[in-house]
């Protein structure tokens, strides 16, 4: 699995406080979903530190065909069985618009996002960084690789490899980022090279680290 527990756990203890969190097992693969986020991991790629962090936010670990929706309030946890609302392999299928991300953060108070960029027109959409900050390969199991960049349907971005995808929602920016910003960044294809390059830098082989997840 491509993704840190460490930042999946702050995802899933954040949504068990809000919209709920939804934890699985589907088809030998773990389910599990925030609000604007969600994965779906072989069960046998998943660490033990994963299943871990689960267990400690909702209890137990599912069982083979079980979803539920958990939520804590003042009153303590509220368990729900969970209705399937769309595969993640079958929308993972069906997402085939290429997307970049770029080099650009773009900060909103409260947060920060990730901004991407459509390969056809160069449309830019923004992603929370929170959710980006996850995609790591620090967990990955042997044989497993790091996805590519994401491609996107519907609004969705997806990350997929041999074990794992994960998808995360982008996000209605405000009037002017639409208005003023956005356009401006239409301008700008990022799909050069020389923008991955520290300054001074000729070859790409030296400098500054890379650029988060270029």
């Amino acid at each position: 699995m491509f993704l840190r527990t460490a930042e999946l756990k702050k995802e899933m203890t954040a949504a068990l406080k809000s919209s709920g969190l939804v934890v699985g097992m589907l088809d030998g693969r773990y389910y599990v979903r925030g609000r604007n986020w969600g994965l779906f991991a072989d069960r046998e790629s998943v660490s033990n530190k994963f299943k871990g962090a689960v267990t400690e936010l909702v209890g137990r670990l599912p069982e083979p065909g079980e979803i539920n929706q958990y939520m804590q309030d003042k009153d303590g946890m509220r368990t729900s069985a969970y209705e399937l609302t769309f595969h993640p392999y079958e929308a993972w299928l069906g997402a085939k618009e290429r997307i970049r991300q770029t080099p650009v953060f773009l900060a909103a108070f409260p947060h920060v996002y990730a901004v991407f960029q459509r390969t056809g027109n160069l449309e830019p959409m923004a992603v929370r960084q929170t959710l980006i900050n996850a995609i790591s390969n620090k967990e990955l199991e042997k044989g497993e690789s790091m996805p590519g960049q994401p491609s996107m349907s519907y609004g969705t971005l997806y990350w997929h490899n041999e074990t794992t995808i994960y998808w995360a929602e982008t996000e209605r920016m405000a009037e002017k980022v639409r208005d003023v910003l956005f356009p401006a960044l239409m301008d700008v294809d990022f799909s050069a090279d020389d923008w991955k390059k520290a300054p001074g830098e000729t070859d790409g082989t030296a400098g500054a680290e890379p650029l988060p997840y270029m």
